[in-house]
C-alpha cells in the first residue's frame, strides 16, 4: 500500500496530467477554430509541440468531453472544427460554470 503522502502525490500527478491534457486539447480546438481548412495531425502536432499520437489522444478527449455534440470532423484530410457544435459545447460549459458559482 502507498503511504498517505505517496497517495497525495499520485493523485496530484493525475490531476496535473488531466489539466495538461485539457489545456492541450483546448489549444488544439483554438487552432482549429482559426481556420476553415482541414488540419492534419502532423500540422497540429507541430503547432502544439507534441507527437501525432498526442494529437489523436487530444481529439479523443475533446470528443469525449463534448459528447454527444460532434465538435470535430475527421477524414483522410485531417481534422476540422464543427463550429455550430463547438459553439454549443462552449455555451454548455459556460452554463455549467455559472450554475456552479450560483449560490443556493
Amino acid at each position: 500500500p502507498l503511504s498517505a503522502g505517496a497517495e497525495d502525490r499520485a493523485a496530484g500527478a493525475v490531476a496535473y496530467s488531466e489539466r495538461t491534457m485539457a489545456d492541450k486539447y483546448e489549444r488544439m480546438l483554438e487552432l482549429l477554430a482559426q481556420t476553415d481548412d482541414w488540419m492534419t495531425a502532423s500540422e497540429l502536432a507541430e503547432q502544439l509541440g507534441v507527437t501525432t499520437r498526442s494529437v489523436r489522444n487530444y481529439v479523443a478527449a475533446a470528443k469525449t468531453a463534448a459528447h454527444p455534440l460532434p465538435i470535430l470532423a475527421a477524414s483522410t484530410a485531417g481534422y476540422r472544427l464543427n463550429r455550430d457544435a463547438y459553439a454549443s459545447f462552449v455555451d454548455r460549459g459556460r452554463a455549467r460554470g455559472e450554475a456552479a458559482q450560483t449560490p443556493n
